[in-house]
């Protein structure tokens, strides 16, 4: 097959979609978003410590969802208790502390916020709203008056940041071994 034959393959909607770019680049974003496992089952008790991780991380989010994750997890209420304070259905209440909790059990939400301080002030209100408080990308960019562009790139160069800072730990960890 002719190099231009492989790099072009014909999708289910009749799109023309290049291998070696746009579609690699999808398959790789897929594979780089983080999926914790020990994402807590709602409907069944969680382990203290567990439980004592989410709420020390979520003292980082804004106080509404700051409130919601220690209800549930500090102060062991059920999700339909706490969904008829807010006037929202259980599903919703539900939906939004496995969001968050699995915002807050990502390995780059506790980087962001133990280097935030060190970095520029677009990084760090790129890192805060994106990361910390979980904003869409366009209305970070409109919030900050940046091109999406620029959001991005701020956002890969956390990327980066928290990559290397991995290398450096798994580093020191083989020396020590």
């Amino acid at each position: 097959m002719d190099d231009l034959a492989s790099r072009k393959i014909l999708s289910e909607s009749n799109h023309t979609v290049d291998l070696a770019g746009q579609a690699r680049r999808r398959t790789l974003q897929a594979a780089d978003r983080f999926d914790p496992p020990a994402i807590p089952d709602l409907r069944r008790r969680v382990h203290a410590e567990t439980a004592a991780r989410i709420c020390e991380l979520a003292e980082h989010l804004p106080m509404g969802d700051r409130e919601v994750l220690r209800a549930v997890f500090a102060d062991a209420r059920r999700v339909a208790e706490v969904a008829a304070l807010l006037g929202r259905t259980p599903r919703q209440i539900r939906g939004r502390v496995r969001a968050l909790t699995r915002r807050v059990l990502d390995p780059r939400f506790e980087f962001v916020v133990r280097s935030r301080d060190r970095w520029p002030d677009e990084r760090r209100l790129v890192a805060q709203l994106r990361l910390i408080e979980g904003r869409p990308m366009r209305s970070v960019a409109r919030l900050l008056g940046m091109t999406l562009h620029h959001v991005r790139r701020q956002e890969d160069t956390i990327d980066a940041l928290f990559e290397a800072a991995g290398e450096v730990v798994r580093d020191i960890d083989r020396a020590c071994a």
